[in-house]
């Protein structure tokens, strides 16, 4: 069950001026990321959590990325049910048979969180970041 407290919406592109994620670059990518239909925004009393969502990359495969805010530390179950449900619903409306997920390799909370939802560590992408960060993909499958 989710917390009342928190509401999960479609995303609206104002949703980002309400979004610090401390580093302009990164929040250039994300207004940049595929069709914002296909994104969640969520809501606490105290502020916004996280921006989420789907890209599609080929028939049947989907990226799946999440930028959570400070704020979303205080609500890690909520989270996490809000994102598996999401994921849940994603895999038979887009008709999905992959989903996958890029978490910078030095982000061991993102990775525990990722396996969490039941997704797979693939292998190592390296200097894969914009600063020549390493990421690990995951993946889930049906």
């Amino acid at each position: 069950m989710i917390s009342p407290r928190v509401q999960i919406v479609p995303f609206e592109r104002r949703h980002l001026e309400l979004f610090d994620l401390g580093d302009p670059e990164l929040e250039a990518q994300v207004a940049e990321l595929g069709r914002p239909s296909l994104w969640r925004s969520a809501f606490a009393p105290e502020g916004m959590l996280a921006i989420g969502g789907l890209v599609i990359i080929a028939r049947g495969v989907a990226e799946v990325w999440l930028a959570p805010s400070q704020l979303a530390r205080r609500y890690p179950l909520t989270l996490t049910q809000a994102a598996g449900r999401f994921l849940d619903q994603a895999w038979e409306r887009f008709r999905l048979h992959r989903l996958q997920a890029g978490v910078l390799a030095q982000n061991r909370r993102a990775c525990r969180w990722i396996e969490l939802l039941g997704f797979a560590r693939e292998g190592v992408m390296r200097k894969f970041g914009p600063q020549g960060q390493d990421f690990v993909l995951y993946a889930k499958v049906r």
